[in-house]
């Protein structure tokens, strides 16, 4: 397969945020720890919420993209589903916007394999839990947040 899982989750556009704040900052600290809270949360529930849909292991179902910038050894961007364009592209994508622009403070690209979508349609039950395990993921980001 061209890619690593059936569900890919594209948490760039949190990162990327989060790196074009003041270094050192309150509000950089905060993004960062929102960000990795929710990609926690994400990697613990989602892969084995999906796994029964397509009777895989729970690693082969989901993976975190965007973590971190992807680029070649000679420093130049690789295209992945990530959920940001490098900004040197001067486009952006959906999430992008509602981080940097529209004030949300969780964002997620969601990229399902084909057989992934058919499996999802033909079992409600299956995407009703993956929409849970996203909102819960979400849930327990923000209360790590309001922790601190």
């Amino acid at each position: 397969p061209k890619h690593p899982a059936h569900c890919m989750l594209g948490l760039g556009a949190m990162r990327q945020h989060a790196e074009t704040l003041e270094d050192g900052s309150i509000e950089q600290e905060s993004a960062v720890k929102r960000f990795d809270s929710f990609a926690q949360a994400l990697r613990h529930s989602v892969g084995e919420v999906l796994a029964p849909a397509l009777g895989l292991d729970a690693d082969a179902m989901a993976t975190l993209t965007g973590l971190t910038r992807a680029v070649d050894e000679n420093g130049k961007h690789v295209m992945t589903l990530s959920g940001a364009w490098p900004l040197e592209v001067k486009r952006l994508t959906q999430t992008q916007q509602s981080v940097t622009f529209a004030g949300a403070s969780y964002g997620v690209q969601v990229e399902l394999s084909r057989s992934l979508r058919h499996a999802l349609v033909r079992r409600s039950d299956a995407l009703a839990s993956f929409a849970h395990a996203i909102g819960n993921a979400w849930r327990q980001a923000l209360m790590i947040e309001s922790q601190s």
